[in-house]
């Protein structure tokens, strides 16, 4: 089993919560999942909260789910039966920002589509070709429009 690609535009309908946040703790729950505890800096989709705790483990073997203390992400999130809500498409749904230059980036992995003519530089890892970076800005932009469309127009 793997992961799909995904177009933006779907990953927007399927997040409940689209934060951009500051993960403040990780901790470990009874059942032994991590739960990451962020500050939201700003609620892009949803109700606006001041903070928000998710899930921050794999639930399987393509998950890639996780926080690390101290990061700025964008957070896509939906609720789960029980628990804090998960990192939406198996956490592809983590898009934690890098500067370049002067420039905010959210670093995504392939399987997240954007539009063709969106510009995306590598990295940070050149080695993984499947990972790279999005001007914070534009892809603000593109889940706004996204989320105002509903439902669903292909770019």
């Amino acid at each position: 089993m793997s992961v799909m690609e995904m177009p933006y535009q779907l990953l927007v309908a399927e997040s409940d919560l689209i934060v951009l946040g500051k993960v403040k703790s990780i901790e470990q729950s009874v059942a032994g999942e991590r739960h990451a505890r962020a500050k939201v800096l700003e609620v892009w989709k949803g109700n606006a909260t001041d903070e928000v705790v998710f899930l921050a483990s794999p639930a399987w073997t393509c998950d890639i789910s996780e926080a690390e203390p101290g990061e700025t992400s964008v957070l896509f999130l939906k609720h789960r039966r029980s628990g804090p809500p998960e990192i939406t498409h198996a956490g592809r749904g983590r898009m934690p920002l890098r500067m370049v230059g002067k420039e905010s980036y959210a670093t995504l992995w392939s399987e997240v589509v954007l539009p063709p003519t969106t510009p995306l530089i590598p990295g940070p890892a050149p080695e993984y070709p499947f990972i790279r970076s999005v001007e914070l800005d534009v892809l603000k932009n593109l889940i706004e429009r996204a989320h105002a469309s509903w439902p669903l127009k292909w770019e």
